[in-house]
């Protein structure tokens, strides 16, 4: 545990404002207010300047009915599934005059030799600056099924309060279980497919200043079944405890309490400031669930520019999480997880899991150029980035030398006024480098 506290003392000194500032300082973070070039809206297009992004776009966008549609080309090899390939038209509806997008539409056809052929079909749209509408829906010929319903505004009654609401049906074969701790061993692996279905509500009410209280009610379904990958052993043989308590179906009513300190610029592409919340996530039988067990979480996430001419084009970004539980062992995947979308981008889905998680992020998020890529304002963006993370059974097992590293770089377009398109090369894991397409910042 010692050894553990000097590292994150160590990865704090990349910017420790974070945790560390006196009562005057914290009544100053509090009022933070915005500097000017992030509240005013960006250029209009017509401002800039042809460059290498407007000429590659142009190579692979064509005109359709008065609207240009970009053929993003998906060529990729995940840790978990391997190779796979297709194509992905990517549509901007909105103002071309203004610079701004109303809604993005972005089906896309994808084929790997475990999926097989997979069509997908992605629908933003935006009421405002920062309100988002997502429908996604996903068949592939192999078992998985995605379908999302999901809804966020922060100004509902006015500027003090935020909903969040989503449902979701999914039958996801792409992840492995390894078993518990960060000695798992990846010679033990077993590939196995989730069936979830649920929806979940959010109210978060500011109290004062950047301060907000969320409550978050859910409920979600779970059960496993084979997936899509053959392993040397299948899950029912490798992992029976868990396969016998995992397969039938298992009810998760659960309602979580937020203290959120949010003085940031955008909920989906922050630039500065800061996002701290500590949460307390209850479930018990008496209202439902087949488990009892408390999640406790603390998060800290910080957005700064540097000092001087540079601000425009530098963003560092920095994540802290650690979480635990108490209570009730439930089945392992509604336990904590550090892996490809948790955290640890060096890792396949689902490669460490145990009752409790910490990780630290941190990102340079460089902005290459600007421009109407579409005919809307867009930004091209590279960030290097570094993760590290591990999980353990308690808090008193946390230990520096359990911490995994995984440095990488992403390759970003921002299509203002929220979607993030993401190419992400990770190493340091433990079967090489993972590439990861996505839509969305890690955090």
């Amino acid at each position: 545990m010692k050894k553990l506290l000097t590292t994150i003392f160590l990865l704090s000194l990349f910017q420790p404002q974070v945790f560390s500032y006196d009562k005057k300082a914290k009544k100053e973070l509090l009022k933070i207010k915005l500097p000017k070039e992030v509240v005013q809206p960006l250029e209009s297009t017509a401002t800039y300047k042809s460059n290498l992004l407007n000429d590659i776009t142009d190579a692979i966008s064509f005109e359709m009915k008065g609207k240009t549609v970009l053929m993003l080309p998906l060529i990729y090899s995940s840790k978990n599934l391997g190779p796979h390939w297709g194509l992905m038209p990517i549509m901007a509806l909105g103002d071309s005059r203004e610079g701004t997008v109303k809604s993005v539409i972005a089906p896309s056809y994808d084929y790997n030799s475990h999926l097989g052929d997979t069509f997908s079909y992605r629908h933003y749209l935006f009421p405002d600056e920062k309100s988002i509408f997502i429908f996604r829906g996903a068949y592939s010929e192999n078992i998985k099924r995605d379908f999302l319903l999901s809804y966020y505004t922060p100004n509902i009654f006015g500027e003090n309060m935020r909903l969040n609401a989503e449902v979701w049906k999914s039958a996801d074969p792409e992840s492995f279980f390894y078993g518990y701790g960060p000695d798992s061993d990846d010679s033990d692996k077993a590939n196995y497919a989730l069936y979830s279905t649920g929806g979940s509500f959010s109210v978060t009410t500011r109290f004062y200043e950047s301060l907000y209280l969320d409550f978050t009610g859910s409920h979600y379904t779970g059960r496993i079944e084979k997936g899509v990958v053959e392993t040397p052993v299948e899950f029912k043989d490798r992992f029976p405890a868990d396969y016998a308590q995992s397969r039938d179906r298992k009810d998760f009513f659960t309602g979580k309490f937020s203290f959120i300190l949010d003085n940031t610029d955008h909920p989906f592409l922050p630039k500065v400031g800061n996002f701290l919340t500590f949460s307390m996530l209850v479930s018990r039988e008496a209202l439902g669930s087949d488990y009892s067990y408390t999640v406790y979480s603390f998060e800290g996430k910080r957005y700064f520019k540097p000092e001087g001419g540079k601000k425009e084009k530098y963003v560092t970004a920095v994540r802290y999480l650690l979480q635990w539980q108490t209570g009730e062992d439930q089945p392992f995947y509604a336990q904590s997880v550090a892996g490809e979308s948790t955290g640890l981008r060096m890792e396949g889905n689902g490669r460490y899991t145990g009752r409790g998680k910490f990780l630290f992020n941190i990102e340079e998020r460089i902005t290459v150029s600007r421009s109407p890529l579409l005919k809307f304002v867009s930004e091209l963006e590279i960030s290097p980035f570094l993760d590290v993370g591990t999980v353990f059974e308690e808090v008193s097992d946390l230990d520096a030398e359990d911490l995994k590293f995984g440095p990488g770089v992403s390759f970003r377009v921002l299509l203002r006024p929220q979607v993030v398109a993401t190419a992400e090369l990770a190493f340091g894991g433990s079967e090489g480098m993972n590439a990861i397409i996505k839509v969305g910042y890690p955090f």
